[in-house]
């Protein structure tokens, strides 16, 4: 599917072998409909301050309408990395998404991944680490809003911003809250 690919995905996509099972119905332009199965090995997808590496399988059932693509996904990265500044999920993750109206409600499972922020924060494979939120676009890169989830037993919420950073050498903005509680 590589070749088949615009040329700017192709730049910005330089290694990993696609295979696609699709079934895409409808009419270019105009609204387009995809369903199957995606697998990706050897993925290796830089961007403008971050990278997603490693195997990507999973099923897809979307379409275009008005310009905007609507659906849902399942995908598993394993093994697989994602890295941003600081930040570095490696392993095993499972992420499930759906959109409305432009914009992606989001669940994350990467209790078999270790999560490290820095040297600040090390998550290991296998303690629980779940997120939910809801996702979109804007024109320097993503937003996540209303972000809750679990990291072991310890309840957290959250926004983020993944894109490029605000000012050079700085990281994108970010914040986590976690729940009041007793900590012991």
């Amino acid at each position: 599917l590589r070749p088949f690919l615009p040329e700017r995905a192709r730049k910005r996509i330089p290694a990993g072998v696609f295979t696609v099972d699709l079934r895409i119905e409808g009419t270019n332009p105009g609204a387009l409909r995809a369903t199957g199965d995606l697998r990706v090995t050897g993925l290796d997808w830089p961007g403008d301050s971050w990278r997603l590496a490693g195997n990507l399988e999973g099923t897809i059932d979307g379409a275009r309408r008005a310009g905007r693509i609507e659906g849902k996904a399942d995908l598993r990265l394993d093994p697989g990395a994602f890295t941003k500044g600081s930040f570095a999920l490696r392993g095993r993750t499972t992420v499930r998404a759906q959109s409305r109206e432009g914009r992606w409600g989001i669940r994350v499972d990467a209790t078999g991944a270790e999560y490290r922020h820095g040297d600040v924060f090390v998550k290991r494979p296998g303690m629980r680490l779940l997120v939910r939120g809801t996702l979109y676009g804007v024109k320097e890169g993503l937003v996540v809003e209303d972000a809750s989830g679990i990291l072991g037993d310890l309840p957290f919420t959250g926004a983020a911003e993944i894109g490029r950073p605000v000012a050079a050498r700085h990281s994108t903005p970010f914040a986590l809250h976690f729940q009041p509680g007793n900590l012991d």
